[in-house]
């Protein structure tokens, strides 16, 4: 059910002929769940499961861009590891996954939660609008004001 919610976990991306870059939307598939039988401490296992994931990466042309493992102990679920291509999502939208996350298995998730978001040419209209374009000028002062603060050795 995440994956219907956020097209972003279910999106391949490609290289035209041209050598421009496009995406390519999955509107339905299966998806690889790796489940690991937890040996020792379970923060130890789910942190291995979490490393073996982040060790190989991505090819975005022919998987999604997220990895799920499951940690059991005997046969019950003690931890679900997602590994998500940082094309994914910023800070914020991995918020956003981790609550819709913790509602889905707390049971607190519908089939609306999809609808009450900005979808991406709502969020566009919005950033265009005058209260998204006061926003813009907010956070631009904001790193005006943070960057010349910064080391130029690290950009």
């Amino acid at each position: 059910m995440l994956m219907e919610r956020h097209a972003s976990l279910r999106t391949r991306y490609s290289i035209n002929v041209d050598l421009e870059p496009y995406q390519i939307e999955m509107s339905s598939g299966e998806l690889e769940v790796h489940i690991s039988a937890i040996s020792g401490e379970l923060e130890q296992s789910s942190a291995e499961l979490a490393k073996r994931f982040a060790g190989s990466s991505f090819d975005l042309t022919r998987e999604p861009p997220v990895r799920v493992g499951i940690c059991v102990k005997g046969e019950a679920p003690q931890a679900i590891v997602l590994v998500y291509s940082h094309i994914v999502a910023d800070a914020w939208g991995m918020q956003v996954l981790r609550s819709d996350m913790a509602k889905l298995l707390d049971g607190q998730g519908d089939s609306d939660t999809t609808a009450k978001r900005f979808r991406p040419i709502e969020q566009a209209a919005f950033e265009h609008s005058a209260a998204g374009c006061q926003i813009e000028e907010k956070a631009l002062a904001n790193w005006r004001a943070r960057l010349p603060h910064f080391p130029r050795t690290m950009f």
